[in-house]
């Protein structure tokens, strides 16, 4: 099994591009980076699928050793810490962050879940990944893979541009401890028929955000920055 180390270095070295068919548009529309969130092996040490529901799980939730769970009402991510099992669980991390909060349910979920374009969706039985593909809204899910928990220090997202802007701030999901995390940054545009390319640059960096100025104004409301960050 590949370790997780190899994996960040894979995606590191080589830009991945998840694409979907949007049969209105006749197109293949760009989903976004492929999420590092997404390790290889199941969640919670690889006997034990990953777990949901809505709250904290410490007190309320029975899980085994190193087994995963996922409030999904605060999109975060739990370990269990009781041995060999029992209701301790820590804090881990923010879970999936993107336009449309993620969902989970039992199941795979094409021609079953209705999701929002970049939508993310947890199958709890397998511990597998999906992410919506059906532009705007619809049943399309495309397999990411087993879900490995999230990765410390980690957040990703796509922000929208302004018209005739040139200038974006990204507000972190969950501020950092410092300023020297590091900032990936991809323009993005599914909507307009002719398409502008630009050229980034972060200009700033805080605890809370952090700002990038394009290389020109967008001429239109349907560019978005697709950005991921690490600590």
């Amino acid at each position: 099994m590949i370790s997780r180390a190899r994996l960040l270095l894979a995606l590191k070295m080589a830009e991945i591009i998840l694409t979907g068919f949007d049969a209105a548009s006749g197109e293949n529309r760009r989903v976004g980076v492929v999420d590092v969130l997404v390790a290889t092996g199941t969640v919670g040490g690889g006997e034990h699928p990953p777990l949901s529901g809505t709250g904290n799980p410490n007190g309320a939730v029975t899980g085994y050793f190193g087994q995963a769970y996922l409030d999904t009402a605060a999109n975060l991510w739990y370990k269990c810490f009781s041995d060999p099992s029992g209701t301790a669980w820590l804090a881990i991390g923010v879970g999936l962050v993107g336009d449309a909060a993620s969902i989970s349910g039992s199941g795979d979920p094409n021609g079953a879940i209705t999701g929002t374009f970049g939508q993310e969706y947890l199958d709890t039985v397998s511990g597998l990944w999906y992410k919506c593909v059906s532009s705007p809204s619809g049943t399309s899910w495309a397999l990411l893979g087993a879900g490995g928990g999230p990765i410390a220090g980690l957040q990703y997202g796509e922000a929208a541009i302004a018209n005739d802007s040139e200038t974006v701030v990204v507000t972190l999901p969950t501020p950092y401890a410092g300023t020297t995390y590091s900032v990936s940054t991809q323009i993005v545009n599914v909507t307009d028929t002719t398409k502008l390319a630009f050229f980034t640059v972060v200009t700033a960096r805080t605890v809370n955000s952090f700002t990038v100025k394009l290389s020109g104004k967008v001429p239109t409301a349907n560019y978005r920055l697709s950005w991921v960050t690490k600590e």
